[in-house]
Protein backbone atom coordinates (compact mmCIF):
# COMPACT_ATOMS: atom_id res chain seq x y z
CA UNK A 1 0.00 0.00 0.00
CA UNK A 2 1.28 3.27 -1.27
CA UNK A 3 0.36 6.75 0.49
CA UNK A 4 1.67 9.79 -2.00
CA UNK A 5 1.75 13.17 -0.52
CA UNK A 6 1.74 16.86 -2.03
CA UNK A 7 3.67 19.44 0.18
CA UNK A 8 0.78 21.99 1.17
CA UNK A 9 2.35 25.55 -0.58
CA UNK A 10 2.13 26.97 3.00
CA UNK A 11 4.69 24.60 3.93
CA UNK A 12 8.36 24.97 3.63
CA UNK A 13 9.98 21.74 1.99
CA UNK A 14 12.34 21.52 4.70
CA UNK A 15 9.73 21.36 7.73
CA UNK A 16 7.63 19.22 5.23
CA UNK A 17 10.55 16.29 4.88
CA UNK A 18 11.63 17.05 8.55
CA UNK A 19 7.98 15.96 9.40
CA UNK A 20 7.51 12.52 7.75
CA UNK A 21 11.21 11.65 8.82
CA UNK A 22 10.77 12.36 12.51
CA UNK A 23 7.25 13.12 14.13
CA UNK A 24 5.24 11.07 11.30
CA UNK A 25 7.95 8.18 11.24
CA UNK A 26 7.13 7.98 15.17
CA UNK A 27 3.49 8.09 14.96
CA UNK A 28 3.79 5.16 12.12
CA UNK A 29 5.96 3.08 14.58
CA UNK A 30 3.64 3.93 17.43
CA UNK A 31 0.76 2.41 15.69
CA UNK A 32 2.36 -0.62 14.03
CA UNK A 33 -0.03 -2.67 15.78
CA UNK A 34 -3.20 -1.01 15.06
CA UNK A 35 -2.08 -0.92 11.32
CA UNK A 36 -0.87 -4.28 11.03
CA UNK A 37 1.83 -3.89 8.95
CA UNK A 38 5.23 -5.86 8.68
CA UNK A 39 7.62 -3.37 7.07
CA UNK A 40 7.46 0.80 6.28
CA UNK A 41 9.67 2.86 4.22
CA UNK A 42 9.09 6.23 3.14
CA UNK A 43 10.69 7.92 -0.50
CA UNK A 44 11.44 11.86 -0.38
CA UNK A 45 11.51 13.67 -3.78
CA UNK A 46 15.01 14.81 -4.15
CA UNK A 47 14.85 19.35 -5.52
CA UNK A 48 13.41 19.23 -8.90
CA UNK A 49 16.23 21.21 -10.50
CA UNK A 50 18.47 18.22 -9.37
CA UNK A 51 20.13 17.71 -12.78
CA UNK A 52 19.72 13.86 -12.71
CA UNK A 53 15.74 13.78 -11.78
CA UNK A 54 15.76 16.36 -14.67
CA UNK A 55 17.39 14.01 -17.10
CA UNK A 56 15.36 10.70 -16.04
CA UNK A 57 11.98 12.96 -16.55
CA UNK A 58 13.43 14.24 -20.10
CA UNK A 59 14.12 10.69 -21.30
CA UNK A 60 10.58 9.85 -20.96
CA UNK A 61 8.81 13.17 -21.50
CA UNK A 62 6.17 12.87 -24.53
CA UNK A 63 8.07 14.45 -27.62
CA UNK A 64 10.98 11.75 -26.90
CA UNK A 65 8.60 8.65 -25.93
CA UNK A 66 6.60 10.00 -28.84
CA UNK A 67 9.74 9.47 -31.72
CA UNK A 68 9.92 6.28 -30.37
CA UNK A 69 6.26 5.35 -30.74
CA UNK A 70 6.13 6.60 -34.17
CA UNK A 71 9.10 4.18 -35.16
CA UNK A 72 7.05 1.77 -34.08
CA UNK A 73 3.85 2.60 -36.14
CA UNK A 74 1.79 3.13 -32.49
CA UNK A 75 1.48 6.97 -31.55
CA UNK A 76 1.73 7.64 -27.97
CA UNK A 77 -2.04 9.65 -27.24
CA UNK A 78 -2.13 13.59 -27.11
CA UNK A 79 -1.53 14.72 -23.91
CA UNK A 80 -5.39 15.69 -22.99
CA UNK A 81 -5.86 11.73 -22.62
CA UNK A 82 -7.27 10.35 -19.52
CA UNK A 83 -5.55 11.16 -16.25
CA UNK A 84 -3.59 13.67 -18.14
CA UNK A 85 -5.38 16.39 -15.68
CA UNK A 86 -4.96 14.32 -12.74
CA UNK A 87 -1.35 14.11 -13.96
CA UNK A 88 -0.51 17.50 -13.60
CA UNK A 89 -1.44 17.33 -9.76
CA UNK A 90 0.41 14.39 -8.92
CA UNK A 91 3.75 16.12 -8.24
CA UNK A 92 4.62 13.73 -4.60
CA UNK A 93 7.12 15.11 -2.56
CA UNK A 94 6.53 11.95 -0.28
CA UNK A 95 5.57 8.10 -1.09
CA UNK A 96 4.94 5.89 2.13
CA UNK A 97 5.04 2.28 1.81
CA UNK A 98 3.11 -0.15 3.86
CA UNK A 99 3.80 -3.82 3.46
CA UNK A 100 1.60 -6.47 4.48
CA UNK A 101 1.74 -10.17 4.06
CA UNK A 102 -1.75 -10.22 2.43
CA UNK A 103 -4.50 -8.78 1.34
CA UNK A 104 -6.05 -10.73 3.93
CA UNK A 105 -4.08 -9.15 6.33
CA UNK A 106 -3.98 -5.61 4.89
CA UNK A 107 -7.63 -5.67 4.78
CA UNK A 108 -8.42 -7.22 8.28
CA UNK A 109 -6.02 -4.86 10.38
CA UNK A 110 -7.12 -1.68 8.80
CA UNK A 111 -11.25 -2.48 8.85
CA UNK A 112 -10.62 -3.23 12.47
CA UNK A 113 -11.58 -0.62 15.07
CA UNK A 114 -8.10 -0.04 16.29
CA UNK A 115 -6.93 -0.07 12.66
CA UNK A 116 -9.74 2.76 11.96
CA UNK A 117 -8.18 4.95 14.88
CA UNK A 118 -4.90 4.51 13.36
CA UNK A 119 -5.97 5.16 9.96
CA UNK A 120 -7.64 8.23 11.57
CA UNK A 121 -4.61 9.16 13.19
CA UNK A 122 -2.56 9.14 10.41
CA UNK A 123 -5.09 11.52 8.38
CA UNK A 124 -5.28 14.06 10.92
CA UNK A 125 -1.63 14.30 10.69
CA UNK A 126 -1.00 14.33 6.90
CA UNK A 127 -3.35 16.92 6.62
CA UNK A 128 -1.30 19.32 8.87
CA UNK A 129 1.48 19.60 5.84
CA UNK A 130 -0.29 17.86 2.76
CA UNK A 131 -2.12 19.20 0.37
CA UNK A 132 -3.66 16.72 -1.89
CA UNK A 133 -2.63 12.49 -0.91
CA UNK A 134 -3.58 9.20 -2.95
CA UNK A 135 -3.70 6.10 -1.84
CA UNK A 136 -2.72 2.93 -4.42
CA UNK A 137 -3.32 -0.34 -3.60
CA UNK A 138 -0.73 -2.64 -5.02
CA UNK A 139 0.14 -6.45 -5.07
CA UNK A 140 4.43 -6.41 -4.87
CA UNK A 141 6.32 -8.51 -7.32
CA UNK A 142 10.44 -8.36 -6.30
CA UNK A 143 12.03 -8.90 -9.80
CA UNK A 144 15.26 -8.33 -8.46
CA UNK A 145 15.72 -8.33 -4.76
CA UNK A 146 18.11 -5.48 -3.37
CA UNK A 147 21.30 -6.82 -1.45
CA UNK A 148 20.67 -4.07 1.11
CA UNK A 149 17.23 -3.56 1.63
CA UNK A 150 17.18 -1.55 4.99
CA UNK A 151 20.36 0.57 3.67
CA UNK A 152 19.08 4.55 2.52
CA UNK A 153 19.02 4.12 -1.52
CA UNK A 154 18.38 6.80 -4.15
CA UNK A 155 15.09 5.33 -5.63
CA UNK A 156 12.51 5.84 -9.24
CA UNK A 157 8.82 5.46 -8.37
CA UNK A 158 6.92 5.44 -11.74
CA UNK A 159 3.77 5.39 -11.35
CA UNK A 160 2.07 3.88 -14.04
CA UNK A 161 -1.31 4.37 -16.31
CA UNK A 162 -1.83 2.13 -19.67
CA UNK A 163 -2.62 3.32 -23.05
CA UNK A 164 -5.95 3.40 -23.24
CA UNK A 165 -6.35 1.03 -26.27
CA UNK A 166 -5.58 -1.82 -23.84
CA UNK A 167 -7.41 -2.99 -20.56
CA UNK A 168 -5.31 -2.81 -17.37
CA UNK A 169 -5.25 -6.78 -17.24
CA UNK A 170 -3.18 -6.22 -20.93
CA UNK A 171 -0.96 -3.78 -19.79
CA UNK A 172 0.19 -5.64 -16.49
CA UNK A 173 0.16 -9.02 -18.45
CA UNK A 174 3.11 -7.45 -21.10
CA UNK A 175 4.64 -5.27 -18.21
CA UNK A 176 5.06 -8.59 -16.00
CA UNK A 177 6.58 -10.76 -18.78
CA UNK A 178 8.09 -9.47 -21.55
CA UNK A 179 9.24 -5.90 -20.75
CA UNK A 180 9.77 -7.35 -16.87
CA UNK A 181 12.85 -10.00 -18.25
CA UNK A 182 14.19 -6.73 -20.58
CA UNK A 183 14.44 -5.04 -17.78
CA UNK A 184 16.17 -7.00 -15.97
CA UNK A 185 18.23 -7.75 -18.28
CA UNK A 186 19.80 -4.63 -18.79
CA UNK A 187 20.46 -4.46 -14.53
CA UNK A 188 24.50 -3.92 -14.96
CA UNK A 189 24.00 -1.82 -17.25
CA UNK A 190 21.50 0.43 -15.63
CA UNK A 191 23.37 -0.13 -12.63
CA UNK A 192 20.49 -0.41 -10.33
CA UNK A 193 20.42 -2.44 -6.93
CA UNK A 194 16.45 -3.70 -7.07
CA UNK A 195 13.80 -3.82 -8.91
CA UNK A 196 10.51 -4.27 -8.08
CA UNK A 197 6.51 -4.19 -9.57
CA UNK A 198 3.86 -3.13 -7.65
CA UNK A 199 0.49 -4.32 -9.90
CA UNK A 200 -2.47 -2.01 -8.79
CA UNK A 201 -5.74 -4.25 -7.01
CA UNK A 202 -9.14 -2.89 -6.97
CA UNK A 203 -12.45 -3.59 -5.30
CA UNK A 204 -14.83 -1.75 -3.06
CA UNK A 205 -13.26 -2.89 0.05
CA UNK A 206 -9.77 -1.70 -0.55
CA UNK A 207 -11.23 1.29 -2.17
CA UNK A 208 -13.47 1.95 1.33
CA UNK A 209 -9.91 1.77 3.10
CA UNK A 210 -8.19 4.27 0.60
CA UNK A 211 -10.95 6.62 1.41
CA UNK A 212 -10.47 6.03 5.60
CA UNK A 213 -6.60 6.82 4.72
CA UNK A 214 -7.47 10.09 3.34
CA UNK A 215 -6.98 9.39 -0.16
CA UNK A 216 -8.41 11.54 -2.78
CA UNK A 217 -10.13 10.24 -6.19
CA UNK A 218 -8.20 10.33 -9.24
CA UNK A 219 -8.40 8.02 -12.67
CA UNK A 220 -6.52 5.04 -11.33
CA UNK A 221 -2.83 4.09 -11.94
CA UNK A 222 -2.34 0.69 -13.13
CA UNK A 223 1.36 -0.09 -11.59
CA UNK A 224 4.14 1.10 -10.03
CA UNK A 225 7.26 0.51 -10.73
CA UNK A 226 10.00 1.23 -7.90
CA UNK A 227 14.02 0.70 -9.15
CA UNK A 228 16.98 1.48 -6.50
CA UNK A 229 19.92 2.45 -6.64
CA UNK A 230 23.31 2.30 -4.33
CA UNK A 231 24.22 6.30 -4.49
CA UNK A 232 23.77 8.78 -7.02
CA UNK A 233 27.08 8.15 -8.37
CA UNK A 234 25.60 5.05 -10.55
CA UNK A 235 22.97 7.24 -11.89
CA UNK A 236 25.25 10.29 -12.66
CA UNK A 237 27.55 7.43 -14.85
CA UNK A 238 24.80 6.14 -16.82
CA UNK A 239 24.25 9.67 -18.07
CA UNK A 240 27.84 9.32 -19.75
CA UNK A 241 28.29 5.63 -20.73
CA UNK A 242 27.63 4.66 -24.04
CA UNK A 243 25.87 0.78 -23.01
CA UNK A 244 23.45 2.65 -20.76
CA UNK A 245 22.35 4.84 -23.30
CA UNK A 246 21.54 1.58 -25.25
CA UNK A 247 19.63 -0.09 -22.72
CA UNK A 248 17.88 2.80 -21.73
CA UNK A 249 16.65 3.21 -25.59
CA UNK A 250 15.84 -0.19 -25.81
CA UNK A 251 13.72 -0.07 -22.04
CA UNK A 252 12.13 3.23 -23.50
CA UNK A 253 11.22 2.11 -26.89
CA UNK A 254 9.46 -1.36 -25.05
CA UNK A 255 7.54 0.92 -22.64
CA UNK A 256 5.57 2.96 -25.33
CA UNK A 257 4.01 -0.64 -26.48
CA UNK A 258 1.69 -0.46 -23.15
CA UNK A 259 2.38 2.99 -21.19
CA UNK A 260 0.80 6.16 -21.50
CA UNK A 261 3.29 8.79 -20.67
CA UNK A 262 1.62 11.92 -20.11
CA UNK A 263 -0.84 10.65 -18.14
CA UNK A 264 1.93 8.88 -15.76
CA UNK A 265 4.03 10.49 -13.21
CA UNK A 266 7.68 10.04 -11.49
CA UNK A 267 9.30 10.63 -8.09
CA UNK A 268 13.22 10.65 -7.57
CA UNK A 269 14.74 10.99 -4.46
CA UNK A 270 15.89 9.67 -1.08
CA UNK A 271 14.44 5.94 -0.05
CA UNK A 272 14.47 5.28 3.58
CA UNK A 273 13.92 2.07 5.57
CA UNK A 274 11.94 3.08 9.00
CA UNK A 275 13.34 1.04 11.72
CA UNK A 276 9.77 -0.02 13.32
CA UNK A 277 11.01 -2.66 15.86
Amino acid sequence: MLLCHRRRPTTSSRRFHRHFREARAELVRAERASLGYIAYTQLHQSSRINPLYQGILLSRRPVISGLFALAQTSPQPRPGGPGADAGRAERWDVVEEFTYASEKAMVGALRSPDGMRAAAALVRDQRGVSSFSVVVMAESFAVIADPAPSAPRVKHMFFLRSLPSITREQMLDYWGTRHKVLFAQCQRALRYSGYEQLHVRSSPRLDEIAKALGGRELPEFDGVAGVTYPGESEIALDFISPTSHAANRRVVQDEVRFIHGPASSFVYGQYHPVDVS
